[in-house]
């Protein structure tokens, strides 16, 4: 390889063909999802898969639905208003979608916790998120600690008259000035999100039933089961 700002007419510039040239030999390339499963239309890739079953006449596997035993419900269309959040069609949705790390936050359950490696950041490279160990969520009590702020679940049980407020600054410095960041949170959205949640989420409605028994008897002694049961 010549440098290009040669005047040597004469000069070739040889150009490497290898594809693989620089990428690590530990790397390992699993291809595309090019098997379906012909009853639940999963995708998998050929090292998932193997060679299939052949269940009620079609090509089935077992990583993805059991050989056709196990049968999910299809999958709901969203309300129109909530896919218009994601079709960046108004200032409304360009303001969601930019923000949307922040609403997903906001009604999240639970906090995620690991063994973080924070030395691994150096220098001006992008950023790595790395782990040592497993990686869990944390679903915490029903009720903060006295003198601390709602969060997480907490959010749907706790001070409701103020939820709007707890839930724009939940992840925010009360001892910090507010952030850009912050004030392009819209309050409309976070309504609009929490209602959506209230009408629709089956999880949602389980710990506003909770928020409404401490409601009655705010000193009762309550424990809230969440128990998995498969169709």
């Amino acid at each position: 390889m010549v440098s290009l700002d040669s005047d040597d007419d004469s000069s070739v510039v040889r150009i490497d063909q290898d594809p693989f040239k620089g990428i690590s030999k530990d790397y390992l390339d699993h291809g595309d999802q090019v098997l379906i499963c012909e009853i639940c239309s999963a995708k998998l890739w050929t090292s998932e898969g193997g060679k299939g079953r052949i269940t009620l006449e079609k090509l089935t596997y077992s990583l993805c639905c059991g050989y056709g035993k196990v049968e999910l419900p299809a999958l709901k269309d969203a309300q129109p208003s909530y896919q218009d959040l994601f079709r960046s069609t108004s200032d409304k949705s360009k303001l969601f979608l930019k923000n949307i790390r922040q609403y997903n936050s906001m009604f999240s359950f639970t906090s995620t916790r690991g063994k973080v490696d924070h030395k691994i950041n150096k220098g001006n490279a992008p950023f790595i998120y790395r782990i040592s160990g497993q990686n869990y969520h944390c679903m915490g009590s029903l009720r903060p600690s006295n003198g601390q702020q709602p969060k997480f679940s907490q959010l749907y049980i706790y001070d409701i008259e103020n939820e709007i407020t707890n839930r724009q600054t939940v992840f925010s410095d009360p001892t910090q000035p507010s952030s850009s960041t912050d004030k392009d949170v819209d309050v409309q959205i976070i309504e609009y999100l929490r209602d959506l949640l209230d009408s629709q989420n089956m999880l949602v409605q389980t710990y506003r039933k909770v928020r409404d028994h401490f409601h009655g008897s705010p000193e009762a002694n309550l424990k809230l089961r969440l128990i998995y049961k498969r169709r």
